[in-house]
């Protein structure tokens, strides 16, 4: 089953338009006259088999629109279109209306037989065709609060970025389809092996600092403050990992991070902060064979020692006592929420072998959320320095892999007899020309690929873009250019595609006025009149000189009569 044609009556914006789909069939909606349909070219396979068409148009265009034809069918809705189906099985036109009847358009003149559909929700499930829609932002709706969304239907299947991360199921899939997309999809490694990782980088270099600059005013014997200022140099590389040297290479290289928060909990000066330093050095440098954390426990205690001989007043009244309670309980709770985000790493990110902490990499959603929980239990001056996310992964990776992902995992998982129609509006946002270039094939490749063990299974593409790069791997015939006309109508263009220049595509389709920027355009403008004229200037030919191309830089410079 093949999306052919869209009249849309009435439909947000647009009104009275004719949307060629597919350029095999000419199709003609006149309300009140005639419904016009005839194959007028071969089925062929430029496409490598499958239906492919785009929608291009200046921004307001209505392409988005256009893409969203299917909420025309909701109940709820008053929006006034007509769908044409091709059922190639049985050579059979197939008329769906939204809010209408047959009798609004006339007759029909068809080359072929033909079916009038009012029930449409119920053609859809017959004949098992899913709308499936992507695309790489949110809707709108997506950022306003209290927008109340109608019950998705079974027939369409939303991939939109804001609709798969509404729930924690659904976050979880989708995070779960990307693993699944890069483990399993044999082209996916073009992207760099991206992965999900989390990085446990220790405490910043200006804490690090700030410990060093204390114990050098000290005057300790250097070689022993090397070795404490060694602690930000530990290799964070863990073979053979326990979790005893997991939770110790934590707190040993965040000992600054650490000290700097009890010092301001305790006493709020940055003074006490000196105090602690000095102690925790003495522990550290001492024999005495305490694992770190507890050196830490000792520095807090004989700090508040001292206080306690030098006021015996405030200690006769327990004041120290109390905070000395205090600052333990915080330290152990800084120890316990270290130790539970150690049993996460230890126990769901090692691998028997290996462990990196400034790269932990995780390929499971329920991993990466017992992470992020583990984190957020530690102090916020502690867990800032954590980073997570796509590591290697650029903005335009990531919108590929989004695009990429969510349909894999919806094509593997769609029955062989499904009719997927799939929409991707902006097909080209985020993505690097040359991805942009590849889109298409890529896009068949999968295609080929699901294909290859689903005999029969036909998705067909209808996308948006702005790219005259994407647009050129389309035949002309299958390419709808909307424009707006000067009283806000919107009217159909004639397109490029195939075989011409992505510089034609840019003027014609695209409906550029200039392939300069215009801040450019202006500047060049001046330029050529001025040459023109025999009246450049000495600044001029200062930026003449700036000219990259050295063709428009010599045919300015030929009318120059004082080079």
């Amino acid at each position: 089953m093949m999306l052919i044609h869209l009249y849309i009556h009435e439909h947000k914006a647009i009104r009275r338009l004719n949307v060629p789909i597919n350029g095999r069939f000419a199709c003609r909606v006149s309300p009140r006259e005639a419904i016009e349909v005839e194959e007028c070219a071969a089925s062929w396979d430029f496409y490598n088999g499958y239906a492919c068409s785009a929608i291009i148009g200046v921004n307001g265009s209505g392409k988005s629109t256009v893409l969203d034809f299917i909420s025309a069918f909701d109940k709820d809705s008053e929006s006034v279109l007509l769908a044409i189906f091709f059922d190639a099985k049985t050579d059979t036109y197939n008329f769906c209306y939204a809010n209408s009847t047959p009798e609004l358009f006339g007759d029909v003149r068809a080359d072929k037989k033909f079916r009038q559909v009012l029930k449409v929700e119920r053609f859809f499930a017959h004949n098992n065709v899913q709308v499936v829609s992507i695309n790489t932002l949110p809707p709108a709706s997506a950022f306003l609060a209290g927008v109340s969304e109608a019950k998705e239907k079974a027939y369409i299947k939303n991939l939109i970025s804001g609709e798969v991360l509404k729930s924690e199921g659904r976050k979880k899939k989708y995070f779960d389809q990307i693993f699944s997309y890069l483990r399993n999809y044999p082209y996916a490694e073009r992207l760099d092996e991206p992965c999900f990782g989390f990085s446990f980088p220790g405490a910043p270099q200006g804490m690090w600092d700030k410990l060093y600059a204390v114990l050098d005013r000290e005057r300790f014997e250097q070689a022993a403050v090397s070795d404490v200022m060694r602690l930000n140099t530990i290799s964070f590389e863990l073979e053979d990992c326990t979790a005893h040297e997991v939770f110790h290479c934590l707190v040993r290289t965040n000992i600054p991070s650490i000290l700097n928060l009890i010092s301001k909990r305790a006493f709020g000066v940055s003074a006490s902060f000196d105090l602690l330093a000095i102690a925790f050095f003495k522990y550290y440098v001492s024999p005495q064979g305490e694992a770190i954390h507890h050196k830490v426990e000792l520095a807090v205690r004989e700090v508040l020692r001292d206080m306690r001989l030098a006021d015996e007043k405030l200690a006769a009244q327990g004041a120290i006592d109390e905070l000395e309670n205090n600052l333990l309980e915080q330290l152990w709770s800084i120890w316990d929420s270290y130790q539970a985000l150690v049993e996460v790493i230890l126990y769901q990110c090692y691998d028997g072998e290996h462990l990196n902490l400034k790269q932990v990499k995780v390929e499971d959603y329920g991993t990466i959320t017992s992470l992020i929980d583990a984190i957020n239990k530690l102090p916020r001056n502690l867990s800032a320095g954590i980073t997570w996310g796509w590591q290697g992964v650029s903005s335009g990776e990531l919108a590929k892999m989004h695009i990429f992902s969510q349909l894999y995992g919806y094509l593997e998982r769609a029955a062989s007899s499904a009719r997927p129609i799939i929409l991707i509006d902006e097909a080209d946002l985020y993505l690097h020309p040359e991805w942009q270039r590849t889109f298409l094939s890529d896009m068949l490749r999968m295609f080929g690929l699901i294909e290859a063990y689903k005999p029969g299974f036909k998705p067909q593409l209808v996308i948006s873009t702005h790219s005259p790069i994407i647009v050129s791997d389309f035949l002309a015939r299958d390419i709808t250019s909307i424009n707006r006309d000067e009283f806000g109508g919107f009217t159909l263009g004639k397109s490029s595609g195939f075989g011409c220049s992505v510089v034609d595509i840019y003027m014609q389709d695209m409906h550029l006025s200039s392939t300069f920027g215009e801040h450019a355009r202006r500047r060049l403008t001046h330029l050529i009149e001025a040459a023109k004229n025999n009246s450049l200037s000495e600044k001029d030919r200062e930026l003449i000189a700036e000219v990259s191309s050295e063709t428009v830089k010599g045919f300015l410079l030929s009318y120059d009569k004082n080079q």
